[in-house]
């Protein structure tokens, strides 16, 4: 809680980007948020079994998987907290790892599309190694639209890979509701030393779902980072990337792919 008020002076100060902004040209940010969406803020539970409603079009992922309906992440039993990696929710891991969560949280999320995410975002999913551990199956994480009107979600996630850890984390876009959706989801992702992450995202929506995805990377030396972005369906999507490398010899190999027709939007960004 102690980001909101920071993030409202933010968005008070400087407003959703425009068109006016080099970056966001091509994607009318106002009209998208424009619309009276609604919000969950009681975080209350949406009907819906996750494992019955997940129908994914690419076959045999072989992954670990992980459900998030809306911002609230389900199937307890399954989330990973062991010495060397975590997978769960971002509220429980800053109430159990304050050190670690205020030293990535929040710090190098910026415009004005993040701001709005960090004052209204009420929980998230967190993906930690620790140094010189090795994930050797995916950690999927599949995010579900639900909602029984036009609705209004803020995900956000968190990425830290220690040094020389090696992980691959793919993140899955669906939605089970006829209801116009908007997202906006955050991302931060952190690449000690040496560490390797793979990191992929495939979105399979609906003609009247909006995504505003904000992904923000910083990689120290010798850092690797394969990045591809999968959009198969949707209504209109905006991809931010913004890659600091900040360490010698850090690389990062970025790429992407649309199936697009009709009226759907795709716009990526990568700085």
């Amino acid at each position: 809680n102690q980001h909101r008020a920071k993030a409202l002076d933010a968005l008070a100060n400087g407003g959703l980007p425009t068109k006016k902004c080099e970056r966001y040209k091509y994607t009318d940010v106002q009209a998208a948020f424009a619309p009276d969406y609604g919000l969950n803020v009681k975080r209350l539970q949406m009907s819906v079994n996750p494992y019955e409603a997940y129908k994914c079009s690419i076959p045999n992922l072989g992954t670990n998987l992980f459900y998030r309906v809306n911002e609230c992440i389900h199937a307890k039993d399954k989330l990973i907290d062991t010495d060397s990696l975590y997978v769960g929710s971002l509220v429980e891991f800053a109430e159990k790892y304050p050190d670690r969560f205020q030293t990535y949280y929040n710090k190098v999320a910026q415009d004005g599309v993040s701001a709005l995410n960090t004052l209204l975002v009420q929980d998230g999913a967190v993906v930690w190694v620790a140094a010189g551990c090795k994930i050797d199956s995916t950690i999927q994480l599949l995010n579900l639209t639900v909602g029984h009107g036009p609705m209004m979600t803020n995900r956000r996630l968190l990425i830290i890979l220690e040094e020389g850890a090696e992980a691959s984390v793919l993140t899955c876009d669906h939605t089970v509701s006829k209801q116009a959706h908007l997202v906006t989801e955050v991302a931060e992702v952190y690449l000690a030393e040496g560490s390797h992450l793979q990191c992929y995202g495939i979105e399979e929506t609906a003609d009247n779902n909006t995504l505003f995805s904000n992904m923000y990377v910083v990689q120290q030396a010798g850092s690797n980072l394969e990045y591809a972005s999968v959009v198969l369906h949707n209504g209109q999507s905006r991809r931010t990337l913004d890659i600091h490398l900040v360490g010698q010899r850090a690389a990062c190999h970025a790429s992407g792919l649309v199936v697009g027709g009709g009226a759907q939007h795709v716009d990526n960004n990568l700085l």
